[in-house]
């Protein structure tokens, strides 16, 4: 079975299947980017590494704020959670005001965004939203991971730019 997304985080790795027979299909692990197996089964596979990014304060705040993935959804789409007034859902986060649950509940009722923390997003517009909040995405190819620079890499690079560039007026 082919990988559909692999991702990296704090904890080590998941490569994400999809769903075989009404059932979610992953294997994880413990490893990072640089000590992963890459086998003939990933090629193709988009890659996310959240690791550096969930040290930054935006990368943080996108924990919460931002939706899980479903590698089965056609891009574009969401799959959206049942939050009307009268749904169990809401009833129970209520109840529970101080806990994890009923905070992203909270937050997802007043996020304005197409898609809340409690919902679900394809694969590319969850490896953009990391994306845009400090994580690095790639592919795997040929049996190796080819990463994007990253935002933050990206942003450093424009400076160190505008800074060799002002030395040089200078002189």
């Amino acid at each position: 079975m082919a990988a559909k997304l692999i991702s990296f985080g704090k904890g080590g790795h998941t490569i994400h299947y999809g769903t075989v027979d009404n059932c979610t299909s992953k294997r994880q692990g413990y490893e990072k980017p640089s000590t992963f197996q890459v086998l003939p089964e990933h090629d193709g596979a988009p890659c996310i590494d959240v690791r550096d990014a969930v040290a930054t304060d935006a990368g943080y705040r996108w924990v919460y704020r931002g939706p899980m993935v479903d590698v089965d959804l056609p891009a574009g789409e969401v799959s959206g959670i049942d939050l009307s007034p009268g749904s169990s859902m809401v009833a129970d986060a209520i109840g529970k005001q101080a806990d994890t649950y009923g905070t992203l509940v909270r937050l997802h009722r007043a996020s304005t965004s197409k898609a809340g923390p409690l919902d679900s997003v394809a694969i590319p517009e969850y490896l953009a939203g990391w994306y845009d909040n400090g994580a690095r995405v790639g592919v795997v190819v040929d049996g190796e991971i080819q990463w994007e620079p990253t935002i933050l890499e990206l942003q450093e690079q424009r400076i160190l730019a505008d800074t060799a560039v002002a030395q040089t007026e200078l002189f």
